[in-house]
């Protein structure tokens, strides 16, 4: 075999394995309230589940009104399968928009984070 067919294979192998190690990494799998809902009621949490565990002291969920108000209880929890975080909500939130901001660590180390919208009516 050429050194540059050696090459051409040892290339090909890297590319299909980068896919696989930037796929290894947690993300959101659901989220209660879900993106862009728009709710007859208040919740009185926001519930969140990964693809993977998440190291519970490194991560956290706020939420924000429209305003910029924070109006979670500061309380994140997770659960005892280190894949869901959760937090409570003040009582009796008014109409309006909230965002949702989390950040969370995976156990493989790699920092997440994403935000989302949801509406009370």
């Amino acid at each position: 075999m050429s050194i540059e067919r050696i090459r051409i294979a040892m290339a090909a192998l890297l590319l299909s394995v980068l896919p696989l190690a930037a796929g290894a990494h947690t993300h959101l799998d659901h989220a209660e309230p879900a993106a862009d809902a728009v709710l007859e009621s208040a919740p009185k949490q926001v519930h969140l589940s990964f693809s993977s565990r998440i190291e519970a002291r490194f991560s956290r969920i706020e939420v924000y009104a429209a305003d910029g108000t924070q109006v979670d209880q500061r309380n994140y929890t997770a659960s005892d399968n280190k894949r869901e975080l959760t937090v409570d909500l003040a009582e009796d939130l008014p109409a309006g928009e909230y965002q949702v901001q989390w950040n969370v660590v995976a156990r493989d180390g790699h920092r997440v984070r994403g935000d989302y919208k949801f509406n009370v009516k």
